[in-house]
């Protein structure tokens, strides 16, 4: 009786983009309609006690619950940074999301009474209550949470259901996995605010904030590798917070520890930013070891190579300066640092080794070189940084 083609049958994007439109366009028309249907429906399961209108009940609180969903998919929508909506839009759809949370809570309350509805409508109720709880910008955090936790101790009851909704991008799956990873991102929204907010006005909080962290990481990456289990090695370090990190991807990761060096670099204490350089090299390196890359196409490859190497010459130049300028720039680095460096600084090289086998085979016309003058300067510009940072680099090792 709740089945309906919003939840039954994916919608092509033309009839999804038919159905926002004249749920927008017509709002008043489609509540209006609504509540006179919804009072209908109320008082004709009081007046005949039979099946046939608690059904229809039913029936109307799903399609309502429909609705509902569907104002939070645009609202969630056009709250993203770079939509281009205007306040007063956005304003206007929380004000139509409200009205109908409202119209859709005084329905499911009404159908309970009359028929026990079914678990996917009274769990999507709460889901969708949930994320709009999350989406509104005068919530706080902790009652989130609250809500977050609270929804995830009823699935756990309800033996943990896996639902689907097709044509809904904010929830377009209902379950426990999913709920755990909202939370993990809400639990750790507190972390990453700070760290926006500290930026480089306070470089002592910022190290504070992320040097725990991002050694713990990197202590959980060196276990992981040799096969050792070291739960407790970072007590100081929330677990959630350091599997968001570990999860997350390259580009994150090489972020907070740009941060990390810029901090450092802020207070003038340049061999901890080396030593924070050269870990960014190492992420940088390993990820072409990633099964990412291994089992990537051969043009998205060449693209991921192209990255690292344009990656590794900035960090390289910018490691060559400072070793260049202070002889105690590497001053951080113990034995196991010390390995490592040299480790990655080889790895980089036997990378770049791949560019002089490719000149050889210009040379001694095994391949053709550019023939075009916009590629030969391109070809010329390419050669010199590489050939450069193959330099850099051996002036570091040496």
């Amino acid at each position: 009786p709740e089945g309906n083609t919003y939840v039954q049958h994916a919608w092509s994007e033309e009839l999804k983009a038919t159905v926002v439109r004249t749920l927008v366009k017509f709002d008043e028309e489609i509540t209006n309609q609504t509540l006179t249907d919804l009072e209908t429906a109320i008082e004709a399961t009081r007046e005949k006690a039979h099946d046939t209108a608690a059904t229809g009940l039913l029936m109307l609180a799903a399609m309502v619950q429909a609705v509902y969903e569907i104002h939070l998919d645009i609202y969630c929508l056009i709250l993203q940074p770079l939509s281009g909506i205007d306040t007063d839009t956005i304003s206007q759809q929380g004000y139509r999301l409200q009205r109908w949370a409202c119209i859709a809570r005084e329905a499911l309350w009404h159908a309970s009474s009359a028929k026990p509805p079914s678990l996917d409508l009274k769990t999507r109720f709460m889901w969708c209550t949930a994320l709009h709880v999350a989406a509104s910008p005068a919530s706080e955090q902790h009652h989130v949470l609250e809500c977050m936790q609270d929804l995830r101790a009823e699935l756990v009851v309800k033996d943990s259901p896996v639902i689907l909704l097709h044509n809904n991008a904010v929830m377009p799956e209902i379950s426990i996995a999913v709920l755990d990873c909202k939370l993990s991102e809400l639990s750790n929204r507190d972390f990453l605010a700070k760290l926006a907010e500290t930026g480089s006005g306070n470089p002592v909080a910022t190290i504070e904030s992320l040097e725990p962290l991002l050694e713990a990481l990197q202590k959980r990456s060196a276990d992981s590798d040799e096969g050792e289990q070291q739960p407790n090695a970072a007590e100081s370090v929330p677990s959630a917070l350091l599997q968001f990190v570990s999860d997350s991807s390259t580009s994150v990761k090489l972020a907070l520890w740009q941060r990390l060096r810029d901090a450092y670099l802020a207070i003038e204490y340049s061999p901890l930013a080396m030593a924070c350089i050269l870990r960014m090299l190492r992420l940088v390196v390993d990820d072409l070891q990633e099964d990412d890359f291994t089992s990537a196409t051969t043009q998205d490859r060449r693209s991921m190579v192209l990255n690292c190497i344009r990656t590794s010459e900035v960090l390289v130049a910018e490691l060559f300066a400072h070793v260049k300028d202070s002889a105690a720039a590497l001053s951080c680095l113990d034995d196991a640092r010390l390995a490592d460096a040299v480790s990655v600084l080889s790895n980089l090289l036997h990378l770049l080794q791949v560019f002089n086998i490719f000149e050889d085979g210009i040379q001694v016309g095994r391949v053709q070189a550019p023939g075009d003058d916009t590629d030969v300067r391109t070809f010329d510009a390419v050669a010199t940084g590489i050939h450069e940072c193959q330099l850099q680099i051996w002036i570091i090792l040496y």
